[in-house]
């Protein structure tokens, strides 16, 4: 059965913080070593954490933010993509594939593009 990461009712939103985080580490892996916030909102180059304290995101999401969080023309772009269809395999023709690496190739030095995942994904 799936399991939530929840926590019971508790009195104050700082002990509510901290036992969502308990029940989080019960269930994923620590190969991080996490800082005790818990981000619950972005916009741009800022996040928020549970208890309202605004931040700067200089690493980004780990350079996978670089457009910043919640952009409305990234979020525009997904979800159009998205309603098209949402992934094909590199064993087929993919017309935006092709525009992609022609728009590589013209202002790069690369001859051809090269398109891959590591599967992790």
């Amino acid at each position: 059965r799936p399991r939530t990461v929840a926590a019971a009712a508790t009195t104050t939103a700082a002990d509510d913080t901290t036992a969502k985080q308990a029940a989080f580490d019960e269930v994923v892996m620590k190969t991080y070593g996490r800082y005790p916030i818990t981000m619950v909102k972005g916009k741009g180059a800022h996040l928020w954490d549970s208890t309202g304290k605004e931040y700067i995101d200089f690493v980004a999401g780990i350079s996978t933010c670089s457009l910043g969080h919640s952009n409305e023309g990234l979020t525009a772009a997904v979800a159009k993509q998205m309603s098209e269809m949402h992934h094909v395999s590199n064993l087929y023709y993919i017309p935006g594939q092709g525009d992609l690496a022609a728009w590589l190739v013209a202002r790069s030095c690369a001859d051809k593009a090269f398109f891959c995942n590591s599967g992790a994904e």
